[in-house]
């Protein structure tokens, strides 16, 4: 998983207080975040048994991590072939798309995004700046937009830099702001995210 160590409990509280439908990812690469999130939906479409009725695991049974989600990944190669078949062996769906240019491919991922239920959108493939721009305009109320290799100035990404906490800055709020003014997206989060370099924002 490339990412800062941080993010799977910071994704995870993230999935503990809302309640989504569809989750997409663009940039599979390595497959890891994808492996968790494929298996996060998996477990939503499968009750949880147990031979002890009183067996308090159950009550995830009457908690909306039980509402059926769909997982989709996007990448525009494969890296690692037992990453997919094991994202797919979980019931996630992965396509070899390219999300930025291809208008066939733009346009299908935007009908996910705008399907019945919340949406979260994970930014993290090849240009995250564009893919936020484009696919920024088809959420819907309450969906949650994420950006990777995101730091809100200069400074924070030279600190982080020196500390040996993250290599990589291609998320920038003042590159973003237009962007998030036109859409209605409001930062949330910022305590948790700023610290494993994601953005994460809500569509108003």
């Amino acid at each position: 998983m490339q990412q800062h160590p941080s993010a799977p409990r910071a994704i995870n509280q993230l999935l503990l207080e809302n309640d989504f439908t569809n989750i997409i990812e663009l940039g599979t690469h390595d497959g890891g975040l994808s492996a968790f999130l494929s298996l996060y939906c998996y477990l939503s479409n499968n009750l949880a048994t147990s031979p002890n009725a009183k067996e308090p695991s159950l009550y995830k049974n009457a908690t909306h991590h039980k509402s059926p989600k769909s997982f989709y990944t996007f990448d525009n190669t494969v890296r690692d072939e037992v990453m997919t078949n094991l994202i797919k062996m979980l019931g996630g769906k992965f396509e070899q798309f390219d999300v930025l240019t291809d208008e066939a491919s733009v346009s299908y991922i935007s009908s996910l995004i705008q399907k019945e239920g919340r949406t979260l959108l994970l930014c993290d493939n090849g240009d995250k700046l564009k893919e936020f721009e484009i696919y920024s305009k088809a959420l819907k109320s309450g969906d949650i937009i994420m950006s990777h290799d995101y730091f809100e100035n200069q400074e924070a990404f030279d600190l982080a830099k020196k500390n040996n906490l993250w290599f990589s800055w291609e998320t920038k709020l003042e590159d973003i702001r237009k962007t998030c003014v036109e859409n209605n997206i409001n930062q949330v989060g910022k305590e948790i995210f700023d610290k494993c370099v994601w953005f994460c924002g809500i569509k108003g």
